[in-house]
């Protein structure tokens, strides 16, 4: 696994996103407990490999240069895509991963843990009950529109909306991921230019 997480530094690096030895580590020891996690309860697929892993660490990485403000809440995070790589890649921000299953709450905060990721916390609930204003708000593949009224309501004003996708056309960044040989697209969008 270190050649690949070797790979995705270099890979991401080509885009201008610099990562140090301890964001590595955490990157390789968060991949290590989402792969252990997934052969006992379904964090994320109990069939996915080592690629396809470092594919959504790659797409969650990539968005690192829209991230802005303190306050991030990243909604239907599942296994903590792309939340806990953002956390680990911005540890002076605050992130609040959201997921309304609880196995996937019961692994996400057993990361945090042993990441020793203070600047984390995990909110199992549905994303309609999720208070407070954030800087950004950001999902990954779990429908545009859907996150979308949710994040109106959750981000401040002038606050940035994300999404992560590989099946749209209006990308700020858009990329090929390397290791799981599709197109990244990443949607930005300011809430007061929402209609």
């Amino acid at each position: 696994m270190i050649t690949s997480i070797q790979k995705l530094i270099k890979e991401l690096a080509r885009h201008g996103i610099e990562a140090g030895f301890d964001e590595i580590s955490k990157l390789e020891e968060y991949l290590k407990l989402v792969l252990k996690w997934s052969k006992k309860t379904t964090i994320v697929s109990k069939r996915i490999g080592e690629n396809e892993l470092l594919g959504l660490l790659f797409d969650s990485l990539i968005a690192a240069k829209v991230i802005e403000g303190e306050r991030v809440a990243d909604l239907g995070t599942g296994a903590g895509f792309p939340g806990i790589p953002l956390a680990i890649h911005f540890p002076l921000k605050r992130f609040t991963l959201v997921d309304v299953v609880r196995k996937k709450c019961i692994f996400l905060q057993y990361a945090k843990d042993v990441l020793n990721l203070d600047n984390v916390e995990i909110f199992c609930d549905s994303w309609d009950r999720l208070g407070g204003y954030y800087d950004t708000v950001i999902s990954m593949g779990t429908g545009l529109e859907r996150v979308r009224k949710v994040a109106k309501c959750v981000l401040r004003k002038g606050g940035r909306f994300v999404y992560i996708t590989n099946r749209d056309k209006n990308c700020f960044i858009e990329t090929r991921n390397p290791f799981i040989k599709a197109r990244t697209c990443v949607i930005v969008s300011r809430e007061t230019n929402w209609d």
